[in-house]
């Protein structure tokens, strides 16, 4: 049977990790592996592609950098499925032997992109509570500049932990074999590295961004009730004019695009309805990322702190499998959620299947769509 272990001390005793995988179960998990994967590659490509084309906010540019990185990790994960379904030769030089049996085979690169990936989803709730809580400093504070420096930061702190995993365990080729010393899983000091890991990737990423979600449904929820109030005065009146004069708007009162003239008065209501539906699109985002994480983050704090895993075990797959699909739900999610997104995805599939792109912007405006 193959041997498992990755960078946050879940292992099994084993010899190497260079055997083909034996039993039924094992092959299952693996086709569920590449499965994942590949929907991750489509679908986060896919997010690259259509948010690209989106007005350049903030927002956009960290969804953007979110989605590359899953997109990464999608891609590694197709690689090293692949590696353990058709295993290759460990390289006989020390130092090569030493990165392809740590770095790459235990799993470093992989889960070091999916650390990368949380980080980047605090620098998104970062981002929107200053957008939310500070609009006026977020306008004349919050830079281009900024926004690429939380993203550098992610990939800087993110890894942090899983480098320093890979300095205190012993690693060894031989025989063309990936070998570990018999005290790694007895090393006390890898069981503190695998808490720190917990606290670090997960735990206090987790409060970080509970808080600052749970700040903007409040503000939001405060600033929807004074909305209410200052409009119900005026509710009967706008009402009564409303239906008085919806029946006498004609095609000559009307904009290039379909639609009534004095529209672009509500142009701020409209850019606050956008505000709202991204701000809890990426709130969805954050609580999937907790569905799809605690097994895994939970089952492996038990096992650092003592406790035992079935590594063949139901829990164990599921655990695992759960995690590697959140880098392949936040495409979904965005096309579900997130109007602009969805429109924006739509005017993508329709002008692939044409040749001209204005007949396809106008079918689009006579739906309503723009």
């Amino acid at each position: 049977m193959e041997s498992e272990t990755n960078s946050t001390g879940d292992l099994k005793s084993f010899e190497t990790f260079d055997v083909e995988p034996e039993s039924t179960g094992e092959k299952i998990f693996a086709s569920i592996k590449i499965v994942i994967a590949l929907a991750g590659l489509i679908g986060n490509f896919t997010v690259c592609l259509v948010t690209a084309r989106l007005k350049r906010q903030n927002v956009h540019i960290l969804i953007v950098t979110q989605a590359i990185t899953d997109l990464l990790a999608s891609l590694a994960l197709v690689l090293l499925t692949l590696t353990d379904i058709f295993p290759l030769a460990v390289p006989t030089n020390a130092f090569w032997g030493y990165l392809y049996c740590f770095f790459w085979k235990n799993g470093v690169v992989l889960f070091s992109l999916f650390a990368i990936s949380t980080f980047n989803l605090v620098a998104i709730s970062l981002e929107r509570y200053n957008a939310i809580l500070h609009p006026i400093s977020h306008v004349y504070e919050f830079s281009r500049r900024k926004v690429f420096v939380l993203a550098a930061l992610a990939w800087v702190f993110g890894p942090m932990m899983e480098v320093t995993f890979v300095i205190f365990v012993n690693v060894g080729v031989e025989d063309g074999k990936c070998l570990y010393s018999d005290q790694y899983e007895k090393t006390r000091t890898v069981k503190a590295i695998g808490l720190l890991i917990f606290f670090w990737e997960y735990f206090i990423p987790c409060i970080i961004m509970a808080f600052c979600f749970t700040r903007i449904i409040f503000t939001l929820q405060k600033r929807e009730k004074r909305w209410k109030k200052m409009e119900m005065p005026t509710v009967s009146a706008t009402t009564t004019h409303f239906a008085t004069n919806t029946e006498n708007v004609n095609e000559k009162e009307t904009t290039g695009n379909g639609r009534p003239k004095g529209t672009s008065s509500s142009a701020a209501s409209i850019a606050s309805k956008q505000t709202r539906n991204v701000t809890s699109t990426l709130i969805t985002v954050f609580a999937v990322y907790v569905i799809c994480w605690s097994t895994e983050k939970f089952l492996f704090l038990q096992y650092n702190l003592g406790g035992y895993i079935d590594f063949g075990g139901l829990l164990y797959g599921f655990a695992v499998s759960m995690a590697m699909l959140n880098s392949a739900c936040n495409p979904i999610i965005y096309a579900l959620r997130y109007d602009q997104y969805r429109k924006e995805l739509k005017l993508v599939i329709l002008c692939a299947g044409c040749k001209h792109n204005q007949p396809v912007a106008s079918s689009i405006q006579e739906t309503g769509q723009i």
